[in-house]
């Protein structure tokens, strides 16, 4: 590939385990100036932090890079990816060891070009990586930041409070929460993970934009908070596919709230939100998680129940 393709310019690549890292820096050498994205995952035998040192050092152009599932790579990676300042399109499932600090620093060199911003399952992420997303990312269109342990409530509220980026059309806070097996709700006071507030703040400031939206796990959002967003006379026009599995005070009220704020859903996926029943389904969405879905599906012309 490397001595045929020589024009190339996107390469992705899953689960390729037979290549040597002496063959990925070859790669980079050759034809590493010319890349514009490049997508790696699922990589167990080679693809290490020198990989990387030298996929930074050759890539001058990369404009997309996605990292997912490759075990050899640990912080040093990421240090060596804070220098590539041409990307605008940035996904990291790797080194999720990773300090915060090293995180921040990421995206205080990378966030002013960032488009999209996905972290994923970096359990050590804190607020303060909420705050340089806040001071240095003003051009997102797509944030995920996933499985952090620390990040708090309060710190997702002021990430979207007075935020100079434009309302976001892709939103994925899954799965931040606290992990204590002996307190398995978390503080309540202080709420580990997206809560009300921080809930509040997000469709406060993208609302009106979002068109996915994927709270999974978030625990602490209220079935207060989410009844005031989903009043039924507030209205997300653009809002086609939510995720509010495990979120577990959704019921009725909200579901049908849910269908009236938002007239072009497609998709509701409502995993283990055992309070949600019997609310009526809009014909043409796909509600996913809900027993006995189908047999609550309104007839096309019929009148979602009032709220």
């Amino acid at each position: 590939m490397i001595e045929k393709n020589t024009k190339i310019k996107q390469l992705q690549l899953g689960a390729s385990n037979l290549i040597g890292d002496d063959t990925w820096r070859l790669l980079f050498e050759t034809l590493g100036p010319q890349l514009h994205s490049l997508k790696l995952s699922e990589l167990n035998d080679s693809f290490n932090d020198e990989t990387v040192q030298e996929m930074a050092q050759h890539c001058g152009q990369l404009q997309r890079l996605k990292l997912r599932t490759c075990l050899k790579l640990h912080e040093l990676s990421l240090k060596s990816i804070s220098s590539m300042t041409t990307l605008e399109h940035l996904t990291l499932a790797v080194g999720q060891s990773a300090s915060s600090e090293t995180l921040v620093d990421l995206i205080q060199t990378l966030g002013p070009s960032l488009k999209t911003l996905c972290l994923e399952n970096y359990a050590e992420a804190d607020d303060d990586v909420l705050l340089a997303i806040h001071s240095n990312c003003t051009r997102l269109s797509k944030l995920r930041l996933t499985g952090s342990v620390v990040c708090s409530d309060s710190g997702f509220a002021n990430l979207f409070t007075n935020w100079d980026n434009p309302p976001l059309p892709y939103v994925d806070l899954s799965d931040n929460r606290d992990l204590d097996k002996g307190n398995p709700d978390g503080p309540s006071e202080a709420p580990i993970g997206l809560g009300s507030e921080g809930f509040k703040a997000l469709m406060k400031h993208s609302g009106c934009r979002l068109e996915r939206l994927n709270i999974h796990s978030c625990r602490h959002i209220s079935h207060e908070a989410l009844s005031d967003i989903f009043d039924g006379r507030l209205q997300y026009p653009l809002l086609k596919d939510i995720d509010l599995s495990f979120v577990t005070v959704v019921d009725d009220f909200i579901m049908t709230g849910i269908f009236k704020s938002c007239p072009n859903l497609a998709k509701l996926a409502v995993f283990a939100c055992f309070k949600a029943r019997d609310a009526r389904i809009p014909a043409g969405v796909a509600v996913i998680g809900l027993p006995n879905a189908q047999d609550a599906v309104v007839i096309e012309g019929d009148v979602v129940g009032e709220l």
